[in-house]
């Protein structure tokens, strides 16, 4: 056990204290960290919008929304973040209008190929199985939402963003593969998956944002990548490994996510954060790299 110095994560924004016992986090006087408060009454913010701060590199020129059999969809283009001269037309799937539960997304429709899922592809449908087998441009928020009978989805090798709200309330998921190269979860991307018990995050995850995982009450195996540098807020909340955790420190890998105080009682709540504000100082663990948003609301 040591002090930390040097570089340390801290995830900003002040998280919720479980089942939110005290209110009001304590500003601080000069020379003293302040830390904003956390609302402890309601859940976190569950509306899901897209990151405004992401340039999208995808420009899509008007056009007549055609069908297919199973799809709603229209011809666009794809212009290379790297090559803003080079286009590549491409079909964008907009909906999906299929009675099968088990759906293989197509590579091409006519002569071109399918390289966008659009927002609310499959949303509030009543698909169960999806695969899709090749590399996509873009796999758009709340692509899954809602979908209440979804147990599986093959995700591209080459995937590198899980957007907002993609699988938001896909409440009968138990696992899913993430692909190694993945690099960021966004926020609410898995929030209300109540039945997820196992998700494996590769080593390649550098972002996870706000809510990820919010209300996934059966969430017990869990582990943080080892080299992640930016954690948003309160993205356990609610969550089988933080609920089950003892009062005390919650460490899991190098993150330390918070100190959770005993919400058995208001009385106790207010005891034991009296209790760890008369620490005056606290003592990390050897290899603490991040320290979660929740990790001291309400101390002095």
């Amino acid at each position: 056990m040591k002090t930390i110095t040097g570089k340390v994560y801290i995830a900003l924004l002040c998280g919720l204290l479980p089942l939110g016992m005290v209110s009001g986090c304590s500003s601080g006087t000069d020379n003293k960290p302040v830390v904003s408060a956390p609302s402890f009454m309601n859940s976190p913010e569950e509306s899901v919008t897209p990151d405004s701060s992401v340039t999208d590199s995808f420009v899509t020129e008007p056009s007549d929304v055609s069908t297919t059999e199973d799809f709603e969809y229209k011809n666009t283009y794809y212009y290379e973040d790297d090559d803003i001269g080079k286009s590549v037309e491409c079909v964008e799937l907009v909906k999906y209008i299929g009675s099968s539960a088990k759906v293989t997304i197509p590579e091409k429709i006519g002569e071109l190929p399918v390289e966008i899922l659009d927002s609310s592809l499959f949303e509030d449908t009543a698909v169960e199985e999806v695969v899709i087998p090749k590399v996509y441009k873009s796999m758009s928020y709340n692509c899954f939402a809602n979908c209440a009978k979804l147990t599986s989805v093959t995700l591209p090798s080459e995937l590198k963003t899980i957007e907002s709200g993609t699988f938001k309330n896909c409440t009968a998921l138990t696992e899913i593969v993430l692909p190694e190269g993945l690099e960021s979860i966004e926020s609410s991307a898995f929030a209300g998956c109540s039945a997820l018990t196992n998700i494996n995050l590769p080593e390649s995850v550098k972002k996870i944002d706000s809510y990820a995982f919010q209300d996934c009450i059966e969430l017990k195996n869990f582990m943080f990548p080892s080299q992640l540098n930016y954690l948003g807020s309160d993205v356990l909340y609610n969550t089988g490994i933080l609920n089950e955790s003892p009062v005390g420190e919650v460490y899991i890998g190098n993150v330390f996510y918070c100190y959770k105080f005993d919400n058995s009682s208001r009385d106790a709540a207010q005891k034991s954060v009296i209790e760890l504000s008369k620490k005056g100082k606290y003592t990390f663990k050897d290899g603490t790299r991040i320290i979660g948003s929740p990790a001291f609301c309400n101390n002095e």
